[in-house]
């Protein structure tokens, strides 16, 4: 990425923030996940922060000087991704799967 490192720095500061912001709300929303769902190896923030990063990366390819084989790439990138997420959705809803625990106790104030 082009972004100097001061600000990518303050970037990744608030990006932090609002992954654990929406992992404590997801982990306050969701139903109770039965005794058999199976362990999802990220948080819903985690999936959310990779999926803005995919379409930045997606439409950036777009944008610049990219070989179409890049373009196709991201783009695919950013499809299975989101399929994915719609899956998951599904299976946190319906009780099939449940996340991992990574939630910072919200007296944390540095993020």
């Amino acid at each position: 990425m082009d972004t100097p490192y001061p600000a990518r720095e303050e970037i990744d500061f608030h990006r932090t923030r609002l992954t654990r912001y929406l992992d404590r709300w997801v982990a306050s929303a969701l139903p109770q996940p039965s005794g058999a769902a199976y362990m999802h190896t990220e948080t819903v923030g985690a999936v959310v922060d990779r999926l803005a990063r995919y379409s930045v990366l997606a439409h950036t390819a777009l944008n610049r000087d990219t070989q179409q084989p890049h373009i196709h790439y991201a783009w695919q990138q950013l499809a299975e991704l989101s399929l994915g997420y719609g899956d998951l959705s599904f299976e946190l809803t319906a009780g099939t799967r449940r996340l991992p625990n990574f939630v910072v106790l919200q007296s944390d104030n540095r993020a």
